[in-house]
């Protein structure tokens, strides 16, 4: 397990599935801390080359600029395609206009995976069981 100050990062092999959950912590991050964290999945999706990743962004407590949107669009994205991972499932926060910035975010990941001819599917969920049933039933 990989844990920071702002995310925490396991692999299940049996399922070969990554679980990422951001902390409340996420409050402080300001860009630097986002890309780092980014940066830090990248590196593990490397590492364990999951097909499936299920994060949960309930508590979630920052705002993504539109530049960091842009910038995981243009950069992230790219590494993405690399890892061989196709399907995404996100455990969303309840509170309207988080949820709503994570899919623009998220939009714009799947935007950039798939000018690569990569395919990545993404489906949102308020659980982790109905996220976890999904990803696991999926055929990859």
């Amino acid at each position: 397990m990989n844990v920071s100050d702002f995310q925490s990062i396991s692999y299940s092999p049996e399922k070969d599935l990554m679980y990422i959950s951001v902390n409340e912590n996420s409050v402080d991050m300001d860009d630097d801390d986002f890309k780092a964290s980014q940066w830090e999945i990248i590196r593990q999706l490397k590492i364990y080359k999951p097909k499936r990743v299920l994060t949960d962004l309930r508590r979630l407590a920052f705002t993504v600029s539109i530049e960091l949107q842009r910038w995981q669009g243009e950069v992230i994205a790219p590494e993405i395609a690399k890892t061989g991972v196709k399907l995404g499932a996100y455990i969303m926060p309840k509170e309207f206009f988080v949820h709503l910035g994570i899919e623009l975010v998220v939009d714009e990941l799947v935007e950039g995976v798939e000018k690569l001819d990569t395919p990545l599917l993404v489906r949102y969920f308020d659980d982790k069981a109905s996220a976890e049933e999904w990803i696991l039933h999926q055929s990859i």
